[in-house]
């Protein structure tokens, strides 16, 4: 090979390789949604979401994965000493997670980093 094409293949090469990480990032299996909830499930969901953010407290409706397999979280504003939202405090976009149905198991797996959790008590199904 020329010194003139060995700058052109390596770049192909590593456009390859990128697209290869970038694909295995995506979300693996079907997108589900809940048949039912219950406490547990409410209460498994809700610890998966905290695991996977790292936040401490939050409160999510699982009944709203029975409609959609998207959950959308976002912050709550920060506000002053006097209860008044402080503007521009918080500027995070708001976290998508998604239900996926792989391997026999439903899954929540957040869209941002590609992490995601079993749900043992989740009854889930393929969306239509």
């Amino acid at each position: 090979m020329s010194k003139a094409r060995e700058p052109l293949s390596v770049l192909l090469i590593a456009a390859v390789l990128l697209a290869a990480c970038q694909s295995s990032a995506l979300p693996q299996g079907q997108v589900a949604r809940l048949r039912t909830t219950n406490d547990a499930v409410q209460q498994e969901i809700t610890r998966a979401l905290k695991e996977l953010t790292g936040a401490s407290q939050l409160w999510i409706d699982a009944r709203q994965l029975t409609e959609s397999s998207i959950l959308t979280l976002e912050r709550v504003p920060s506000k002053d000493p006097n209860g008044v939202v402080m503007q521009g405090a918080d500027r995070a976009l708001p976290e998508k997670f998604q239900l996926r149905w792989a391997n026999g198991q439903c899954m929540l797996v957040q869209l941002s980093t590609g992490k995601s959790r079993v749900l043992q008590q989740a009854d889930c199904q393929v969306a239509p």
